[in-house]
């Protein structure tokens, strides 16, 4: 995985990647505080994402339209199993730390909110 790289004139003090056997040749990385708060706007922006999405599912659930029933099933079949592989992706990471040393957030957390949020709209 690359990570945020920075674009444009201003260089926030970061230098050119040289080494040609490096994933990042060529780019600019943007610093490690700054990637990191990147990160985490961008989980917190999934998670609202997520809500939203159940809510919207929830309501049309609701209003029992016989007319969009298949569509409505195979919508909720598809954000279901793409959440459930997400929570399995972040429970590998809980319990795999010495292999994924990249990931710089609390995936604890993370799980926490994914499991709840699901709950919550269900």
């Amino acid at each position: 995985m690359k990570g945020w790289e920075v674009c444009g004139h201003e260089r926030l003090g970061m230098k050119t990647v040289d080494r040609i056997e490096s994933s990042l040749h060529g780019s600019v990385p943007a610093p490690h505080v700054l990637q990191n708060q990147l990160d985490h706007l961008l989980e917190y922006e999934i998670v609202e994402t997520e809500r939203h999405l159940l809510k919207n599912l929830q309501k049309i659930i609701k209003a029992s339209d016989r007319k969009s029933w298949v569509a409505t099933f195979l919508a909720t079949a598809i954000i279901l199993h793409v959440m459930e592989r997400d929570a399995w992706r972040l429970l590998y990471w809980v319990h795999h730390q010495d292999q994924v040393r990249l990931f710089k957030v609390d995936v604890k957390r993370f799980i926490d909110e994914n499991i709840l949020s699901g709950l919550v709209h269900w």
